[in-house]
Order: C-alpha cells, then sequence, then structure tokens
C-alpha cells in the first residue's frame, strides 16, 4: 500500500551535520575570538551527508556558511562585534529620540515591517546566513551542471 519510502524513513545523516561542525568551528573561533576571522573565513569539517559524499567521497567538506548560528558569528566577527552592534543600535536610539513625537508612529511602522521583511525572507529561504549566499547557491547549481552559462531562456509562443 505504501511505498518503501514512506513506511521506512530513510536516516538522514544531514541531521547530524551541526554536531560534526561543532568541534571545527569552535577551534576556529578560538584561533580569533575578540575580533573574528572575517566573513571569508572558511571551516573544513567531517561530513556524513550523502549529497556531500558523492561529491566530496572522503567526506571532508569546506564551508562558510554554518548551521550554529551565534557561533557562526563569533566566527565571522568575534565576541567584540556583536557589542559594536550594540553601540551602533544604541547610537541609532539616540537620533531617533531627538526626532518629534509626530514622527515616532512613522518610524515605528518602518521598523516593524523591517522586521516583518527580515522575518519572511527567513521563513522563505532558510539557508539565508549571508545575503549572497542564495545568489551563490544557484550560481554554483548553474555552473557545476556542466556548461559555463547558465541555461538559456525558454521562448515561448509562436515565434
Amino acid at each position: 500500500m505504501f511505498s518503501p519510502n514512506v513506511s521506512q524513513p530513510p536516516v538522514r545523516a544531514r541531521h547530524f551535520q551541526p554536531q560534526n561542525q561543532l568541534r571545527p568551528l569552535l577551534d576556529a573561533i578560538a584561533q580569533h575570538p575578540w575580533l573574528g576571522s572575517g566573513f571569508g573565513r572558511t571551516v573544513t569539517y567531517r561530513s556524513t551527508d550523502p549529497r556531500v559524499l558523492a561529491d566530496h567521497p572522503a567526506g571532508a567538506y569546506t564551508t562558510t556558511a554554518f548551521e550554529w548560528g551565534y557561533l557562526d558569528i563569533a566566527l565571522k566577527i568575534g565576541l567584540l562585534g556583536p557589542g559594536v552592534r550594540g553601540v551602533d543600535c544604541a547610537l541609532i536610539y539616540g537620533l531617533l529620540k531627538k526626532k518629534p513625537a509626530a514622527e515616532w508612529g512613522k518610524i515605528s511602522a518602518g521598523f516593524a515591517f523591517g522586521l516583518l521583511g527580515v522575518a519572511v525572507t527567513k521563513r522563505i529561504f532558510s539557508i539565508l546566513n549571508h545575503p549572497w549566499h542564495w545568489l551563490g547557491h544557484g550560481l554554483r547549481r548553474d555552473f557545476q551542471s556542466g556548461s559555463k552559462q547558465p541555461a538559456a531562456p525558454v521562448k515561448r509562443g509562436g515565434n
């Protein structure tokens, strides 16, 4: 009645990826804990994901995007980075506090719509770890397909 995929769901090795990333990620953070290593910093870890093993049989996988959100931030901007962001927020708040009370409704609406936009984007693009990550992921898929250029657009209509 059920296909084998429904009656016996496969064990998904990719669910164990965060645990595989943890030790190498902590070791990389320890190299530059205060100021971070920058947004281009890569870390290599041993993967058990079948998709990765198909391209890298040894299992060694190098990436700049991780599933440990706060540790990812600590790797890139260090432990002082969130403090600098906090100072920035305090400065912005100080500037906004000087605005007349009549403008606070517009400012609040702007922040609310901005937060809603981030929430919707994060929900739709769950892999969105960096603003350009989705673009790089799409381009990598196009160029790894064997062609040197993305696929040509399909012509529609009778012409």
